[in-house]
C-alpha cells in the first residue's frame, strides 16, 4: 500500500494549528472522517508546547499565526 493510503488506515496523528475557525473546522472535520487523530490548536505558544510534548504524523500549519514570529 502507498503512503498515503496506510498513513489515513493507521490513525494518523495529526496536529493543526489554525486561527481562522472556519478553515480548522473543514479541515479537522475531513481528517476525523478518513479516521485521523486530530489535535487543534489556535496559537504558535500552545503548539510548540503539544509539539514538545508529542510529535504528530503530520503538522499542518497557518504560517500567520498568533505569538509566533
Amino acid at each position: 500500500m502507498r503512503g498515503y493510503a496506510r498513513f489515513m488506515q493507521q490513525g494518523a496523528r495529526v496536529m493543526i494549528v489554525e486561527d481562522d475557525p472556519a478553515v480548522r473546522t473543514v479541515v479537522a472535520d475531513h481528517l476525523r472522517a478518513a479516521g485521523c487523530d486530530v489535535a487543534i490548536h489556535t496559537d504558535g505558544r500552545r503548539a510548540w508546547s503539544a509539539l514538545c510534548a508529542q510529535m504528530p504524523d503530520l503538522l499542518i500549519l497557518d504560517r500567520m499565526i498568533p505569538h509566533v514570529d
